[in-house]
């Protein structure tokens, strides 16, 4: 079993849909400084169900939603990850099992 995919919506630095297709081989996640590699690994976290806001590197569970420059950020942040379930490790009869989890912000007016 691995990790097929994973999709972010407005997680921490990724201000829109993001989809990380991922291989059944070595996988390295590289770029520059500032590039959002760790909040990859926040957001595999986050779909894990990791409870502590401050493993992720964040104050509080609101601070994972985006926050852009333009004035108009999202109330919401979602992230997906998807499993390669081709031998059934995971006793669910289908060949890839998905993990999703969102947090909403009320925004009061």
């Amino acid at each position: 079993m691995y990790i097929k995919e994973i999709e972010l919506r407005n997680f921490k630095s990724f201000g829109r849909k993001v989809t990380l297709p991922l291989q059944n081989d070595f996988i390295a996640i590289t770029g520059p400084n500032g590039s959002g590699k760790s909040n990859i690994i926040d957001a595999l976290l986050f779909a894990l169900s990791l409870s502590s806001s401050r493993a992720m590197r964040a104050e509080r569970l609101p601070d994972l939603i985006y926050r852009g420059d333009n004035g108009k950020n999202p109330d919401f942040t979602q992230v997906t990850v998807k499993f390669d379930n081709t031998y059934r490790t995971i006793p669910v009869d289908k060949d890839v099992v998905e993990i999703s989890i969102g947090l909403t912000q009320l925004v009061q007016s």
